[in-house]
C-alpha cells in the first residue's frame, strides 16, 4: 500500500454541486503524502490551481511536493515536482544519453543523509524532470564521483561511483526506466585502494571499459577491468599505465571505426603533471602510451571526445603553463585517430586575467559537425564560478567566442553534458552553490541553432 495520498474535487461555484469527474488522484506515490493546501490562479490559456503537500517518499525525511491542476477538467499538468531542496549537498553530477527513449539520465554524489550516496535523476530532451529522484545506491559510508553510460542494445544504464570507504570500484545495473537490474557490485576490488572511476560503453563487442586510479605504496597507476552488458566481469583488472610517478583522472572515450578505446589521464612522471593517453583493444591490448601534452608547469584533469566524421578526436585539459599571467586555461590538442597530434595545442579559454578556467569536458556533436568544450571559469570574481562554453570546429578552429553558458551568484563547477541528436539538443548539468552553504545539481537544455538558453532545470529531491 501507497499510505495516505492526495486526492481532489471539483465544485461548482454556481450551485455548490460536485463535478461529474468525481474524486480523482492528485498523488498516489510511496510513502504518506498529507497537509495539502491549494491556491488558484487565472490565466491566459486555462485557469489552474497549484497543490501543495508534505511528502514521506524517501521514507527518511519529509519534502514539499506540488502539482499543476488545470481547473477545467482538473487534468494533471506535467508531473509533480519538488518546492524543497534537500538537506546537504549534491554534486559531481554526471549525465548519459539514452537513445532508445530520448532521454537523460544525470547521476550525482548526494549527501543529504551526511554521508555521500549515489542519486540519480531521468530528464526529458525539454528539460523536464520525468521522475522520481532514484537512490541509486544509499549505505553507510562515503560513495562518491559517479560516473555513467548507456547500453543501447539492452537500453540499461550503468551507474559506478568509487566507495571511499571500502576503497573499491562498485557499480549497478539500471533499466531504461531507472529501476535496479539487479543488485550493486564490485567492478574492481582488492587491498589496494581504487579511486576515480571513467567509463565508456563498446557497440561491437557489447562490454563497457571501467578505468580508474589504482593506488599502492609505490604509486598510482591507471587500470582497467571489462564488463559484460550483464555487469559480469571477464578476465581481471589489467594495467593500462604503471610508469614512475603518479597517473591520475582517467578519462575514456570509445571509437565506434576503429574498435578500441582511448584513456588519456593526467601523469607526472616528469614534472607536475602532463597529460597521456593510450588505445585500448576491445580484447584489453593496451597499445603503446604517448605523451598530449608535456608543456612546463602542470597540465591536468583531461577529457576527450571522438569525432564521428573525421575519425579522429580532441583532448582538453587545464593547463597551468602561464600562471604567472594568466592563471589556469584550457587547452585543447586534436588527435588522428592512432594518436598522432593533428597540429599544435590550442588554447581555448579567452581570459587574458590572472583567473582559474577549470575542469572541461568535451563532447562531439555530429549533426553540426563540431566539438562543444564546457568548464567552470571564475573571471567573473563578483559572482563567483560560473559555466563557460567555446565551441569548436572539427579542423580545431574556434566556432564564435567563450560564452557564458550559466552566470550566476555564488559558485556553479564541475560541468557536465550530453547531447541529444533525436532532439538535436544537449543537456549540461552542474553543482551548483547559489545558496551559499551547500551545492545542488541545477541543469540547462541548449538549442545548438539558438543564441538562446531554454529555462533551467532543477531537481535534487
Amino acid at each position: 500500500m501507497s499510505g495516505s495520498d492526495i486526492y481532489g474535487q471539483r465544485v461548482r461555484g454556481a450551485d455548490g454541486s460536485l463535478a461529474g469527474q468525481g474524486n480523482f488522484v492528485i498523488h498516489n506515490g510511496p510513502g504518506d503524502q498529507w497537509t495539502a493546501a491549494l491556491a488558484a490562479q487565472s490565466r491566459v490559456g486555462g485557469a489552474e490551481y497549484l497543490v501543495v503537500w508534505e511528502d514521506w517518499r524517501s521514507g527518511r525525511q519529509s519534502e514539499i511536493i506540488g502539482q499543476r491542476v488545470g481547473a477545467l477538467l482538473g487534468t494533471l499538468n506535467w508531473h509533480d515536482f519538488n518546492i524543497s531542496a534537500p538537506l546537504g549537498s549534491q554534486r559531481n553530477p554526471r549525465v548519459s544519453y539514452n537513445s532508445v527513449d530520448e532521454r537523460f539520465l544525470v547521476a550525482w554524489q548526494d549527501e543529504r543523509d551526511g554521508d555521500a550516496d549515489i542519486y540519480a535523476q531521468l530528464v526529458l530532451t525539454t528539460g523536464i524532470p520525468m521522475s522520481d529522484t532514484i537512490v541509486v545506491r544509499d549505505e553507510l559510508g562515503e560513495l562518491t564521483d559517479p560516473i555513467v553510460a548507456h547500453d543501447p542494445y539492452t537500453n540499461a544504464y550503468l551507474v559506478a561511483w568509487d566507495d571511499e570507504t571500502e576503497g573499491d570500484i562498485e557499480g549497478i545495473l539500471l533499466d531504461g526506466s531507472g529501476g535496479a537490474a539487479g543488485s550493486a557490485f564490485n567492478i574492481s576490488d582488492g587491498v589496494d585502494v581504487r579511486r576515480n572511476p571513467a567509463i565508456a560503453f563498446s557497440p561491437d563487442d557489447s562490454h563497457y571499459l571501467v578505468a580508474f586510479e589504482y593506488q599502492t605504496l609505490d604509486g598510482t597507476d591507471i587500470y582497467g577491468r571489462r564488463l559484460a552488458a550483464d555487469g559480469s566481469r571477464p578476465g581481471t583488472d589489467f594495467p593500462l599505465c604503471t610508469a614512475v610517478g603518479e597517473q591520475v583522472e582517467p578519462n575514456v572515450v570509445y571509437n565506434n571505426y576503429d574498435d578500441v578505446y582511448l584513456v588519456v589521464w593526467g601523469d607526472e612522471r616528469a614534472d607536475q603533471g602532463d597529460i597521456y593517453g593510450a588505445r585500448v583493444l576491445v580484447n584489453e591490448t593496451v597499445l603503446t602510451e604517448f605523451p598530449i601534452s608535456t608543456a612546463s608547469d602542470a597540465q591536468a584533469h583531461g577529457a576527450a571526445a571522438w569525432n564521428s566524421d573525421d575519425n579522429e578526436y580532441l583532448i582538453v585539459w587545464h593547463d597551468y603553463r602561464d600562471s604567472g599571467t594568466t592563471g589556469a586555461d584550457i587547452y585543447a590538442q586534436r588527435l588522428g585517430n592512432t594518436g598522432t597530434p593533428l597540429g599544435s595545442a590550442l588554447r581555448l579559454s579567452s581570459s587574458t586575467l590572472p583567473d582559474l578556467q577549470m575542469y572541461p569536458r568535451v563532447q562531439y556533436v555530429s549533426d553540426h559537425g563540431r566539438y562543444v568544450v564546457t568548464w567552470q571559469d571564475d573571471r567573473n570574481a563578483p559572482t563567483g564560478w560560473d559555466i563557460y562554453v567555446q565551441n569548436v570546429n572539427a579542423d580545431g578552429s574556434l566556432y564564435g567566442t567563450n560564452v557564458p553558458f550559466f552566470a550566476f551568484s555564488g559558485w556553479q563547477q564541475r560541468p557536465d553534458a550530453a547531447f541529444s541528436p533525436d532532439a538535436n539538443r544537449g543537456l549540461t548539468v552542474w553543482q551548483d552553490g547559489r545558496n551559499g552553504t551547500t551545492f545542488k545539481i541545477y541543469g540547462r537544455i541548449k538549442e545548438p541553432r539558438f543564441a538562446i538558453f531554454m529555462p533551467l532545470v532543477l531537481r535534487t529531491s
